[in-house]
């Protein structure tokens, strides 16, 4: 759990998580290099926002017209990371349930 926790909030900036499904944008893929700051602030942000994200996720599930909760989650094959968003859409028993998504957009 805390590690799916940990990557729920790697690129969620400050309340990104809840994103209002009216404001849809293209996903894009970037490569970091190992310990980029800026992703490293951002994942520390995050992290602090996690009981924010939950606590909304809780409130605002049921209403899938006007918020979509998303999570980036690291998958590792191989030594390989892919990282990949999944649509999230109840807490239960401290598991994330959902399914994977293209992007958190949609």
């Amino acid at each position: 759990m805390k590690h799916l926790l940990i990557y729920a909030g790697v690129l969620m900036v400050s309340l990104q998580a809840c994103t209002n499904s009216a404001n849809k944008k293209p996903d894009s893929v970037v490569n970091l290099p190992t310990g980029d700051s800026a992703f490293l602030a951002l994942k520390d942000t995050a992290q602090a926002k996690i009981n924010q994200f939950v606590d909304s996720l809780k409130l605002h599930a049921a209403d899938e017209k006007n918020y979509v909760f998303a999570v980036k989650s690291d998958f590792i094959v191989d030594g390989q990371h892919e990282h990949m968003w999944s649509r999230v859409f109840v807490l239960n028993n401290n598991i994330l349930q959902g399914m994977l998504v293209d992007s958190p957009y949609v």
